[in-house]
């Protein structure tokens, strides 16, 4: 006989889950209060990073400046307090740090340059765990994980080094992620316009999750459904258009500066950083070279699954697939895109009678963590995690199976 739990003992257990994360949020709320008087008291106490490229491009747009531009950039970064590292010792920094993100981006980060760089930089850490924290809930629910196991989807969230990773560096990939479980949220309840809104965020590191958009419209022509495509077209042109008015000649500039100065000095985790690698480190060109093979395995993909296809279930194999093969990025803090996978591998394992699956799921999870949190302790070349995206891979397909 199946024992059935009483309404009133589900609701104790419930009050008594909501009281213990009331009180660890109030822990760490207070953890992060004495924190935060730390970073406005001592320049010297976590300096930014990445976070002075949105800040700074903010800052320029507001003044109808150009935001692409490294020489208004880097006297900008360097009073808000960014250092060098490139020589192994913080120095002066004598090298702007470009926000290579499209026009549309601009409009999210405005709002920064309002703001001293300091403050910016704290409102811009607390969003990005919101994002995290919001992802990971929305995540859990769209993959039909246990209501009384999404503690797991925390867990795995903020147990993933490279979450650290964006949170310390102030990155943007926060928002990018977000995208992704809103995405796969509104696809989920057939909500297609307002996935197309969602999509706008995946745009704004757009050469991430590349295998999505012609899949988008392959879909569209098939089910001749179109919120998909019209939510984020009138998004991208809403965003597009507010940083257009700022300056007309946003996307000239974009595309200037963008071929002047493409991110072909910075090390990306994918497929073609390895070619490039082999084949000649000054050819840039090299890293493309499995984008055609990616957009190839992801149309015949969708055509063998076309007629049951199912954003949310497709999205795990789709995202580690462009993380992959992308042209460049997939950096160590573009790696949180890959909690999709691992969420919904663990969300699908908690559904089982048995714990032994997802105990063991964990433990392979934790060993990743391990072997990054020693690499990242010998201070090796990002290169190192380059491992990272087939590891979980390899994670998604035995679950999958």
């Amino acid at each position: 006989m199946t024992r059935v739990s009483s309404p009133d003992a589900a609701t104790k257990g419930m009050s008594r889950q909501t009281l213990l994360s009331l009180v660890l949020l109030l822990l760490a709320l207070a953890w992060l209060a004495g924190r935060f008087q730390q970073l406005l008291a001592d320049p010297a106490f976590w300096p930014p990073d990445d976070y002075v490229q949105y800040w700074a491009a903010g800052k320029l747009l507001l003044a109808g400046e150009n935001p692409y531009s490294a020489e208004l950039l880097l006297p900008l970064e360097r009073a808000a307090g960014r250092r060098s590292t490139a020589t192994g010792a913080a120095g002066e920094l004598d090298q702007a740090i470009m926000m290579w993100n499209p026009p549309w981006t601009l409009p999210l980060v405005m709002p920064l340059g309002l703001l001293p760089a300091r403050v910016g930089q704290i409102v811009w850490f607390l969003l990005g765990l919101g994002c995290f924290l919001a992802a990971a809930a929305l995540l859990w629910r769209v993959y039909n994980g246990p209501p009384d196991r999404q503690w797991l989807a925390f867990f795995l969230t903020f147990s993933f080094l490279p979450t650290f990773f964006a949170l310390r560096a102030g990155q943007i990939s926060p928002l990018v992620l977000l995208g992704l479980a809103l995405f796969a949220c509104f696809t989920a309840v057939n909500r297609l316009f307002l996935a197309g809104l969602a999509g706008v965020l995946l745009g704004i590191k757009p050469h991430l999750v590349y295998l999505l958009w012609p899949l988008m419209l392959a879909e569209a022509a098939s089910t001749r459904r179109f919120g998909l495509l019209l939510g984020g077209s009138l998004g991208g042109i809403a965003l597009s258009t507010i940083a257009w008015g700022f300056n007309p000649a946003i996307f000239s500039l974009y595309w200037t500066e963008l071929a002047d100065r493409p991110p072909a000095q910075w090390v990306s985790l994918t497929i073609g950083s390895g070619l490039r690698w082999l084949l000649g480190e000054d050819e840039f060109g090299w890293q493309f070279l499995p984008v055609p093979l990616g957009l190839v395995f992801a149309l015949i993909w969708w055509w063998q699954h076309r007629d049951c296809w199912h954003w949310p279930e497709q999205l795990p194999v789709l995202v580690l697939l462009s993380l992959l093969t992308a042209p460049y990025g997939a950096w160590h803090f573009d790696l949180i895109l890959g909690l999709l996978p691992l969420i919904a591998s663990a969300a699908a394992l908690a559904r089982l009678p048995s714990r032994r699956a997802l105990v063991g799921f964990l433990i392979a999870v934790m060993m990743m963590n391990l072997v990054m949190v020693m690499l990242n302790q010998l201070n090796v070349s990002s290169l190192a995690f380059i491992w990272v995206t087939p590891a979980v891979f390899i994670l998604h397909l035995i679950w999958r199976r």
